[in-house]
């Protein structure tokens, strides 16, 4: 019709032209020609609208163009456009990633390239056959991707020919079918596992169900083999032994007749099939006991045919097994094994929850006994200075009655326990969150003081504010005491080796010479250079009526001019002199000086000593110290000693001079020096018989220092920079088993642990780098019959009489308090040893307790989780409301379920829960324990199977329903049917 409509309008046209060009004017102006034209406007118009309509469909068809590359390139199935040759012309996007390459990398390439090798020849006869029948054709062919990796394909295409009717191109239609042929195949096997997997399925779920519904051991124990019994068809004999030490007993069991029971009741180590099982600690299954040579002929007589014998593991270790016996051979197949290793695991697991309970009974047990039996004193208190918890070594320890009488005291009173500054110890605490070995003073009920150790921490809630304080107090008066009875005789022998070597220095000096300016020259500088504290020294005599300076050191130019000649008797050094005693001054502020010069030199502490002979006052010796109260009873007593001996050099000088002048004028006065040299040798025999006094005095006092080292209660030894030891006391070399013989000149690494010995050689020679002060240490010695001590030593480096250095060491035995301490860290760490996740909470579900358990499964750190709330902390998710579960808590004493949890990485887990109510006691509050097990997989599991179930059970519908069908499934889901 338009084709004929637009023949009209070009003949009208001709027709219009025609009459134009052949008539006049006058007579084309007719009625035709007006309605030609008209005619004309008309068609002209109807092409206006036809051309629009021509436009709109071209921009129609561009845009169904575009649609249709999109459905090409973004179709579900891969096509490809191949010459006559199989190269590949072009491609779809579905198709390129199907090969898994670029589209513009397969252009040119040969599709046979990519069909597997097996399928080469049945890819050209389905070519063969597309050409033959000019029809589209469907084959399965197996295909590879560009990166070599095997799909199953299903084919669909059809060639083309040209106008010549000759082959032009091969257009494919490829479909990823993979997954589809393993579909079928499990679809095969799952159809005729469905219903044996729903029986399964409800063996496990009435065991499950019957072995959690406690945690105590036996209950568990026998649940399990009650629910085996009834639930696994024909079976026979169910049993569980469990190891005790080298026996395995049984524990629970059913069907067994009385006299098997009773044979095999105790099984010792090594004999039969359970030991072999646990021994081997994995799944044995005997078809045939016949050619079992394990079997004891306990189990023959009792006519088991075939068994199933499965380890229960705890903590990496087999602690039981579970017997499953058959009086037929050959009882179960493969799939019929595996269901029993699934429900003996779900035992395992409830023996292990069973296990982990007990333990923790017992731990709980074993705390409390060792809260109550430790010797350490163990409490909590408040902020504000409440004692809220107290064990009875602590009350005890402090003198009370009770605890009621000791917790009527606050440590908030200046006046109350302790006395050190309570502020300054919280400051600690809140800025540190632990005080480690602060040592103190606390007064004991009666008013006695009481030396103690103590450690502490700071318990928060979760805004961070502090709880509770809580920590242990050990007394450690009596080490006090001996540590400051060793200090005093570490001092004593100190000052004995000081006191020595001054008095064998400045009498070395003194003595030196018998010229008299060099006997006070070396007097003065001998002192200043021995005697601690000693800044300011000078020695004066008395010359007529004048005291004249002879010898001094430090003192200032101005005071020398002030006391160079001191006319009679004034000043400090003349009372002296004139009263013939020594003169000391401890302090200068206080006590009124004759001599207002020695306040301007500094002094604040001086001695004042006369210089006599033969009953006369000849001089004084003057010792000046910056330091108050420099001298004590005993330096002074040496000093006095060192005086005599400056006396018997002077007296010494003085008769050489005399003895020189009387040798010069000897012709003219023998007589005169005959009788003063009868004096001098008469004063020697004193000075020796003084001498001999002096090392007699000497001599008893190194006899009672030798007692008191020998006898002292601690061990003593004197080591040199390599660790050789010089001496040891008696008690020392007997408490190690050893003579002082054997242990002098042997290095002391000797008698230290070997593992011990590099560190005890660094804090050794650290000693002697830090010469004169107290460095402590902690090591084992080993006694000669090889058992160890733990000891505690304190050494000090210092300057022997000779100018060796030796180091002295103090050891103290402490193996009972490390034995103490081991045993308290062995008990808090019980605990930790489940793998399972288990918490104490309070009643306010503030966690109290935390183990390992807990830090793996949820990620929390012991630190991040005791004192949260563990429902916030966890973001629980309850089966019913938080307040129905607590009313049955509170009523039964327990609670189980399944609750959801939140991880620390955001993760969600779900587990089984089971809540003990502990009650509170006289001692303890009450607490919820809560044991949690991780079943997110059995879940999954769970939620997998009856998806799966779901998905079978519409397959099977709709097979009964329409016959043949065909489905994809994706993620046993069904996507396509």
């Amino acid at each position: 019709m338009a084709n004929q409509s637009e023949g009209n309008k070009y003949d009208m046209l001709r027709r219009t032209r025609e009459l134009l060009e052949s008539e006049s004017s006058a007579e084309f102006l007719t009625a035709d020609v007006s309605k030609l034209i008209h005619d004309l406007r008309v068609h002209q118009i109807e092409l206006e609208m036809q051309n629009e309509e021509l436009r709109r469909a071209q921009m129609e068809l561009e845009e169904s163009r575009n649609k249709y590359a999109d459905l090409y390139d973004f179709a579900p199935v891969g096509y490809f456009t191949l010459n006559k040759k199989t190269l590949i012309l072009e491609a779809n996007l579905t198709g390129a990633a199907l090969l898994g390459i670029e589209r513009n990398h397969l252009r040119n390439k040969r599709f046979t390239h990519y069909i597997a090798k097996e399928d080469q020849d049945a890819f050209y006869f389905y070519r063969k056959q597309l050409v033959e029948t000019s029809s589209p054709q469907s084959r399965e062919l197996k295909m590879l991707k560009d990166d070599g990796t095997l799909f199953h394909a299903e084919l669909k295409g059809i060639a083309v020919f040209n106008s010549a009717g000759e082959l032009s191109q091969y257009r494919l239609a490829v479909l990823d079918i993979t997954q589809r042929k393993q579909g079928e195949i499990i679809l095969q096997e799952n159809l005729v596992q469905l219903s044996k997997r729903k029986r399964y399925e409800s063996i496990i779920s009435t065991i499950t169900q019957s072995i959690h519904r406690s945690i105590d051991l036996k209950e568990v124990m026998e649940n399990a083999v009650k629910a085996l019994s009834e639930s696994i068809e024909d079976t026979d004999f169910v049993s569980i032994y469990m190891v005790e030490e080298q026996e395995a007993v049984l524990k629970a069991y059913e069907g067994y007749p009385d006299q098997y029971v009773q044979r095999a009741g105790r099984i010792p180590y090594g004999t039969g099939t359970t030991w072999k099982t646990i021994i081997e600690g994995k799944t044995r299954y005997v078809p045939d006991v016949d050619q079992d040579t394990v079997m004891g002929t306990a189990g023959r007589e009792a006519g088991i045919k075939s068994y199933l014998s499965i380890p229960i593991h705890f903590q990496g270790n087999t602690i039981g097994v579970l017997n499953i016996v058959f009086l037929s051979k050959s009882a179960f197949d493969e799939e019929e094994l595996k269901l029993l290793e699934t429900v003996a695991k779900q035992i395992e697991i409830a023996i292990n929850n069973a296990h982990q309970a007990e333990l923790l009974r017992v731990s709980r047990e074993d705390y409390r006994q060792l809260f109550e039996d430790m010797p350490v004193g163990i409490y909590r208190t408040t902020p504000d200075g409440r004692i809220l918890m107290a064990n009875p070594a602590l009350v005890q320890m402090l003198g009370y009655s009770s605890f009621d009488e000791l917790s009527s005291q606050n440590l908030e009173d200046e006046k109350a326990i302790i006395r050190y500054s309570r502020s300054r110890f919280k400051e600690n605490l809140e800025a540190k969150g632990q005080v480690r070995g602060l040592e103190s003073v606390w007064t004991r009920n009666d008013g006695t003081i009481m030396h103690v150790r103590e450690n502490a921490r700071a318990i928060r809630a979760e805004d961070g504010t502090v709880l509770y304080y809580e920590g242990t107090i050990e007394d450690i008066t009596e080490r006090k005491e001996s540590e400051e009875l060793l200090n005093e005789k570490l001092i004593q022998l100190d000052k004995k080796n000081r006191y020595e070597t001054i008095f064998s220095s400045i009498t070395r000096s003194v003595h030196s010479s018998i010229n008299l300016q060099e006997v006070l020259e070396n007097a003065v500088d001998a002192m200043i250079k021995n005697i601690k504290d000693v800044d300011n020294v000078y020695i004066s005599l008395v010359e007529g009526k004048e005291l004249i300076l002879k010898a001094y050191r430090g003192y200032p130019t101005w005071f020398i001019e002030q006391v160079r000649k001191i006319p009679y008797p004034e000043g400090a050094t003349w009372n002296t002199i004139i009263e013939g005693k020594p003169r000391y001054i401890e302090d200068v502020d206080k006590e009124a000086v004759e001599d207002p010069t020695i306040k301007k030199t500094e002094t604040k502490s001086y001695l004042s000593m006369p210089i006599g002979m033969k009953g006369e006052t000849i001089g004084a010796i003057n010792i000046n110290s910056f330091e108050k109260n420099a001298f004590d009873e005993e330096e002074l007593k040496l000093l006095e000693i060192v005086a005599q001996q400056i006396e018997i050099a002077i007296d010494n000088a003085r008769q050489a001079e005399a003895l020189k002048k009387a040798n010069e004028e000897l012709e003219q006065r023998v007589e005169e020096r005959t009788k003063e040299l009868a004096v001098a040798i008469e004063n020697l025999k004193k000075e020796i018989a003084w001498h001999k006094w002096a090392e007699d005095m000497l001599r008893a006092s190194e006899e009672r220092y030798r007692v008191l080292y020998d006898e002292n209660p601690s061990m003593y030894f004197t080591v040199n920079k390599d660790g050789k030891i010089l001496s040891v006391n008696q008690f020392g070399a007997e408490r190690l088993g050893f003579s002082t013989h054997e242990l002098i000149g042997q290095s002391v690494l000797n008698i230290i642990h070997e593992t011990d010995r590099k560190e005890a050689l660094n804090k050794i020679r650290h000693c002697f780098e830090e010469q004169g002060k107290f460095i402590h240490w902690e090591f084992r010695k080993v006694h000669k019959n090889g058992s160890l001590m733990w000891v505690r030593e304190s050494a000090r480096a210092v300057q022997n009489i000779d100018g060796s250095v030796v180091a002295l060491i103090v050891s103290e035995d402490i193996s009972e308090r490390k034995r103490i301490e081991d045993a308290l860290r062995r008990h808090s760490e019980v605990l930790d040893l489940a793998n399972d996740t288990i918490l104490i909470r309070d009643i306010e579900d503030k966690i109290i307790y935390w183990n390992q358990g807990a830090e793996w499964t949820y990620g929390w750190t012991k630190e991040e989780a005791i004192g949260r709330n563990v429902h916030d902390l966890l973001q629980t998710k309850f089966p019913e409301s938080l307040e129905k579960i607590r009313e049955k808590l509170y009523k039964d004493e327990y609670w189980e379920g399944e609750v959801i949890h939140i991880k620390r990485d955001d993760t969600q887990i779900t587990v089984s829960s089971r809540w003990t109510l502990q009650p509170a006691t006289e001692e303890n509050p009450t607490v919820i324990l809560e044991i949690n097990n991780d079943i997110t997989e059995r879940k999954q599991s769970e939620e997998k199977l009856r998806q799966q179930k779901e998905l079978y059970e519409a397959i099977l519908k709709a097979q009964s329903d329409v016959g043949e069908c065909f489905f994809i499934i994706e993620d046993d889901r069904i996507i396509y049917a």
